[in-house]
């Protein structure tokens, strides 16, 4: 595969992405995810990245490369920009488009691809990155394509690739789109199905992995655990410090732990000692209505119950592999119960089917899928 390929995406290491509160792990995750299956099927990726904090004085002025560098899958650079409220955005487009410059013209490097990424809420918003990707592409001629993760796909890109189902229906018929939720990594492949841990009344402990945030639905999944304590059912919960008042009552709820945000094998070494792992999304949450809450993707790899709420970006295939439950109905508590009464034939069939499910959606497969669709 020779197909050249210049990402222009923030872009972050495990160091990094601690010091940035509110950088979302998920996605920060499935682009890491998405550029290294890109470059293990043989295309030449390069991505320019910038330097990312709270603007000052909350943030530095001018932010140091000391500590920032991509992430060992991703060839390319990161770059410092100035960090002032109102000039940031101008600094970053700036350097982000000398650098992509000097790679295609000093360096000689044309791409045949110019990606990006974008999570906005409307279609005429344009991030640093998007307004690089703009010039370069008018300028020598190259397709641009943006990753649509939530939101609107930018009105000045003519060509996407979708996260989320629901949008992907709504705009499939009037833009150069194609459609890709991330592939599946099998944590447990050698793992025998018949070794996995049955789930017992006694000892069941649900994980959730995400945001503490309101639109996270964590609140209402704690209010509905703390009903089972006398069950034996515990919740986890991993991800970005909550707020005060959510700590403090995780920490008086006898039955709740918060794991703290993990590295990604403490991560892994915590999911794959659970026994059922839930997406509480709170669907009253507007944006959550057609998201398509990319934490699945992890989970599916442990190959273990998922309980979750319904939201548009989920694609009707996932049916298979998910137990879906309205929040604030009573139906989550119930859900919990009928897994923890599981008999060990029973857990070994969804393992099965969940194990089909994922090898089917490899990282590498999907992403040449949709590369090839706009390299043609």
């Amino acid at each position: 595969m020779s197909g050249r390929i210049l990402a222009l995406a923030s872009l972050y290491d495990e160091r990094q992405l601690q010091r940035l509160s509110t950088s979302s792990l998920a996605s920060n995750t499935w682009k890491n995810k998405f550029f290294s299956a890109a470059s293990k099927s043989g295309y030449d990726l390069y991505v320019v990245s910038t330097t990312d904090e709270r603007a000052w004085p909350f943030g530095s002025a001018f932010p140091s490369l000391r500590e920032r560098e991509l992430p060992y899958l991703a060839s390319g650079k990161v770059i410092a920009t100035g960090n002032i409220p109102y000039l940031r955005w101008w600094s970053k487009s700036l350097h982000l488009l000398i650098s992509s410059l000097k790679r295609i013209v000093s360096e000689r490097w044309r791409p045949e691809l110019v990606l990006t990424y974008s999570c906005q809420k409307y279609r005429f918003q344009m991030d640093h990155y998007q307004a690089a990707a703009l010039i370069v592409s008018r300028l020598f001629g190259i397709p641009w394509v943006n990753i649509v993760a939530d939101g609107a796909p930018p009105v000045l890109c003519k060509a996407h690739i979708m996260l989320a189902w629901a949008t992907y229906l709504e705009v499939r018929d009037g833009l150069d789109v194609e459609y890709f939720e991330g592939g599946v990594e099998l944590y447990r492949e050698e793992v025998p199905h018949k070794s996995l841990r049955p789930i017992h009344k006694s000892s069941t402990i649900l994980m959730y992995s995400g945001s503490m945030g309101v639109h996270g639905g964590v609140e209402d999944l704690i209010a509905e655990v703390e009903t089972l304590e006398d069950r034996g059912i515990s919740l986890w919960l991993s991800g970005p410090a909550p707020d005060l008042a959510l700590l403090d009552r995780i920490n008086h709820s006898p039955n709740v732990t918060y794991l703290g945000l993990l590295s990604e094998e403490e991560l892994k070494e915590k999911a794959s000692k659970a026994d059922i792992f839930v997406n509480p999304r709170n669907l009253i949450f507007k944006p959550n209505e057609k998201n398509f809450p990319s934490k699945l993707l992890f989970y599916l790899g442990f190959a273990k119950p998922i309980l979750s709420t319904r939201s548009g970006g989920i694609p009707p295939e996932y049916e298979e592999v998910l137990e879906y439950y309205s929040p604030g109905d009573g139906s989550l508590r119930q859900r919990l119960l009928d897994a923890a009464a599981r008999s060990a034939s029973d857990n070994e069939k969804i393992s099965n089917r969940i194990r089909d499910f994922v090898l089917a959606r490899s990282w590498e497969a999907g992403v040449k899928r949709v590369l090839q669709t706009f390299l043609q």
